[in-house]
């Protein structure tokens, strides 16, 4: 993204030196104002690139557990990118993503009080562990995998055979593509990625991994205000999902 907005830069300066070079003493309002649109262009692409910059930095942070930090650049971009109508999108993601921080930095700070049950898939080997209270689901015809919910948060763990062409971005493009709503939160590793994001009023969050050729994939939706709830009931069920093995 930082490339293709240096390359608009790139582009809008060539144009803001051809239209000076071709003006003379006797240029006219209309040129003028040409130069000052390219100007103004200019400008608003590297204030975009710096925001931009800000953004990216803020999952860096976020990775590395500085939540203060990242909150400290978030609220300092919402604040620059207040009623500039060509920030809007950049101004929604800040709000959304110091919201998304605090209420994670929220739910942590509640130690759970849920008992956990382990289920282990028969087919494939992988493990989770989900909330006594929640219901398990029937077993289905190619026993792949589970559901499980108390009525609101739902937990459906599957395995699936993994494609061979670079399984990992594949199976993460998917994801991405059913993705309907605002992406809060994603980050890849040697052999998984997580994916969190918001469709309207309800939080998603998706994890998958991969072994022995098999995709392992759990995935965990509730309502967004239940947050402080289901925060902590999510990062015990994902720190504890243990992949299997080929059936």
């Amino acid at each position: 993204m930082t490339k293709i907005i240096h390359a608009k830069l790139v582009v809008c300066t060539l144009l803001l030196l051809i239209i000076t070079a071709g003006c003379s003493k006797s240029s006219s309002v209309a040129e003028t104002k040409d130069i000052q649109s390219v100007k103004t262009r200019v400008s608003q692409l590297e204030e975009s690139n710096r925001v931009q910059t800000d953004l990216m930095s803020v999952q860096l942070l976020n990775d590395q557990k500085q939540y203060a930090k990242a909150e400290k650049v978030l609220e300092t971009i919402i604040n620059s990118t207040n009623g500039k109508q060509f920030l809007t999108a950049e101004n929604k993601l800040a709000k959304d993503l110091l919201n998304h921080i605090k209420m994670e930095q929220s739910a942590k700070a509640q130690e759970p009080e849920t008992q956990f049950k382990t289920y282990t898939n028969s087919r494939f080997g992988y493990s989770i562990q989900y909330p006594d209270t929640f219901q398990m689901g029937l077993e289905p015809t190619n026993n792949d995998g589970r559901e499980f919910s108390d009525g609101i948060c739902q937990i459906t763990s599957s395995g699936a055979h993994a494609v061979e062409d670079n399984p990992l971005q594949t199976e993460k493009d998917w994801a991405i593509q059913e993705v309907n709503g605002t992406i809060l939160y994603q980050k890849t590793g040697d052999n998984w990625f997580v994916l969190s994001y918001q469709e309207g009023s309800t939080t998603v969050y998706k994890k998958t991994m991969l072994n022995d050729g098999i995709s392992f994939s759990i995935v965990i939706t509730y309502p967004s205000d239940k947050q402080n709830t289901y925060g902590p009931i999510v990062s015990h069920i994902v720190s504890t999902f243990v992949p299997g093995h080929s059936d």
